[in-house]
């Protein structure tokens, strides 16, 4: 089998005289290496002030983002701490509970992505770390293996437990703060020039991962994001093929350019798991307000080459 990173290029890799791959309507560029790299990213941007991470998982991210991006005012930590997934961040309530059809006045376009995700067919394996609802259906997960260790504990109270202390620093310090709900964020100007400058969607569980789910989240996401801040998230992946669906809509629905990163680099998360190569992100730079490209992002290949460029630093509690 190919490896993914080679998948991953093939895709990019479709493209015109100018690197872009054009697809009825869908730009799709490669981007930063992969997303360890975007605390550095962002402060190479010289992009400064609030961010967000929506589902936050064991704090891998936040831990990491924390740690490179020294321009960051606040760290909002969106997580319900539930990871039934049933109320991820207060928007998936807003979402039928069913899968409705796609409206019959779709545009070809969106159709046509459809079928480029299709194309992108990047199998990877199910990982010991993944979480229980992203397994494969009928696999059983043995009493002791519950995702993060819960020794007898709520999975998810003990997750966010973890959290708490992988971030502790932060959070005595007033940057990095938890609220259960999007609503909480403290941004009275959503969308202006005080918006986020960073947003990464994560997701808590398989259902967070939906179609529609995504659709709903993105939406509430893009609000509160200032021009020229960045949308970014993980897994655009076929084992994820909501999120890929839903990020490659969304981006023919704005007409942005969609960028995606390599697979990550094989790690050790704040865990001291041992992680394989996985899961490319996408991210998206927010035009400015008569829709014509931001600063920020006319500037970001220039900065993507550097960063890239640099060696990879370890943030790992484990290491």
């Amino acid at each position: 089998p190919k490896e993914a990173s080679a998948i991953v290029d093939e895709f990019l890799a479709m493209a015109d005289h100018d690197g872009a791959r054009k697809y009825s309507g869908l730009m799709a560029k490669a981007g930063l290496a992969n997303r360890d790299q975007f605390g550095t990213f962002l402060d190479s941007l010289e992009l400064a002030g609030d961010g967000l991470e929506y589902g936050v998982e064991h704090g891998d991210l936040s831990h990491q983002i924390l740690a490179t991006w020294s321009m960051v005012d606040k760290w909002w930590i969106v997580d319900s701490g539930n990871d039934a997934g049933d109320d991820d961040g207060g928007v998936a309530a807003v979402v039928p509970a069913a899968s409705e059809p796609r409206p019959d006045d779709e545009t070809d376009d969106v159709r046509d992505v459809h079928a480029l995700v299709a194309q992108f067919k990047l199998d990877l394996p199910v990982h010991d770390h993944a979480a229980r609802s992203e397994m494969e259906e009928g696999d059983e997960v043995e009493e002791g293996d519950e995702v993060g260790g819960s020794n007898g504990k709520d999975p998810a109270s003990s997750r966010m437990e973890f959290v708490e202390g992988t971030l502790k620093p932060y959070i005595e310090s007033g940057v990095a703060i938890i609220v259960s709900t999007i609503s909480a964020v403290e941004h009275s100007l959503f969308g202006g020039a005080d918006g986020l400058a960073f947003v990464y969607f994560e997701g808590n569980s398989k259902a967070s991962k939906d179609q529609a789910t995504v659709k709903a989240t993105l939406d509430e996401l893009w609000k509160r994001l200032r021009p020229g801040g960045i949308l970014a998230g993980h897994d655009f992946t076929r084992a994820h093929l909501g999120v890929a669906h839903a990020v490659s809509e969304f981006a023919v629905r704005h007409g942005l350019t969609l960028y995606l990163t390599q697979v990550q680099v094989k790690r050790v998360d704040v865990q001291g798991n041992e992680i394989p190569p996985c899961c490319p992100s996408w991210y998206f730079f927010k035009p400015n307000a008569d829709g014509s490209m931001h600063a920020n992002e006319e500037k970001a290949p220039g900065v993507v080459a550097t960063v890239n460029a640099m060696p990879m630093k370890s943030y790992s509690l484990a290491a």
